[in-house]
């Protein structure tokens, strides 16, 4: 997937901004003034007589690897039945906006093979893409992986273990690609008190594994993974009806909030609304862009093909401070092809 990129950053009257960097440069009236960006695959910044200043190019893909890490201990069964039966809500954003996606499953039980699944990846095939015939049907059966994996459940090991260099170039091959975005999310009504890796130590590995993209057209990095929970969470009120033995995901809520993940509670019956307020976050951090500058965030104005997209939390865009981007929400989660205009004025403007 490209997006065709056009951002323009207004920037005042020309006049006055010409004027001012006449006095700073020294130029005549008739001069222009070029600033161009360093490093690779660099845009150009004109002050034009238009008043903008103009980035155009394209950006990243439509790629997604998503790692189900799922909890195989005594207590999970109807939950693991519960995510089948929700998994058509999950992949609709997906199958939708014609992402091209690899899906893979690994148990939280990593002892040996033999007596446990070491880090493998479970079912026939071990990964499932958009192109795999009839792929939910498929999904919906590997992820039944039993109730008779280790008790002391170790999903941050899972992690690690499953996107060791050893396995992804041995059994777990054909997963990881290294221009898609990796999706990370836990099944589990356990919080992860065995693991020998911790939140901080996931997160570092992750980084590593997938290191922040750079995009050459707003010369800015961001993310390129995700972790998403669905587990207890006891601040919820709605998890008063998981049945015990259940605990609180201390862990996995916050290593999905260090990534931007997303958090769904694991004691819903249907876990439809949960997984699809995952998938739309993953979707979300695929498509975003960071911005250049800061803008004044009242003048953002946004098109896709040059229709004007509304500053909606549902259906529509939203700016997020942290990060310095425009993040789209719902229906407009742009989708191959889209050709994206951003109009705003920088809170750094020369005035």
């Amino acid at each position: 997937m490209h997006y065709n990129i056009r951002i323009y950053i207004n920037t005042m009257n020309f006049s006055i901004l010409n004027r001012k960097l006449l006095r700073f440069y020294g130029l005549s009236s008739f001069s222009l003034v070029f600033f161009t960006a360093c490093g690779p695959e660099a845009a150009n910044l004109s002050i034009l007589p238009a008043a903008q200043s103009t980035y155009q190019g394209n950006v990243a893909n439509n790629k997604v690897d998503i790692l189900w890490v799922i909890d195989n201990s005594g207590s999970m069964a109807t939950k693991q039945q519960n995510l089948a039966n929700g998994f058509d809500s999950f992949a609709q954003v997906f199958v939708n906006k014609a992402f091209d996606f690899n899906m893979a499953i690994v148990t939280t039980d990593t002892r040996a093979l033999g007596t446990g699944q070491e880090g493998t990846f479970q079912g026939v095939p071990t990964v499932i893409s958009n192109a795999t015939p009839n792929f939910s049907n498929t999904f919906k059966a590997n992820v039944l992986v039993g109730v008779f994996g280790d008790p002391s459940a170790k999903g941050l090991d899972a992690i690690h273990l499953s996107l060791s260099t050893a396995l992804l170039n041995g059994a777990n091959t054909g997963f990881l690609r290294s221009d898609a975005h990796l999706a990370v999310i836990i099944l589990s009504d356990a919080d992860d008190n065995n693991s020998s890796q911790t939140v901080a130590s996931t997160v570092t590995f992750l980084n590593q594994l997938k290191p922040d993209k750079f995009d050459v057209i707003t010369r800015t990095y961001k993310k390129n993974f995700t972790v998403s929970a669905v587990v207890v969470d006891t601040n919820n009120p709605g998890n008063a009806a998981c049945p015990a033995p259940f605990e609180n995901g201390v862990k996995f809520k916050a290593i999905a909030a260090a990534t931007n993940g997303s958090v769904a509670s694991i004691c819903e019956a249907n876990f439809a609304t949960g997984l699809t307020s995952i998938s739309q976050r993953i979707a979300e951090a695929i498509t975003e862009i960071p911005l250049a500058r800061e803008p004044s965030v009242s003048t953002i104005q946004i098109g896709f093909n040059g229709v004007n997209v509304p500053n909606d939390p549902t259906h529509g865009f939203t700016y997020t401070a942290s990060g310095n981007k425009v993040v789209f929400h719902g229906n407009w989660i742009p989708t191959d092809n889209t050709v994206i205009s951003i109009n705003y004025i920088p809170n750094d403007i020369i005035r």
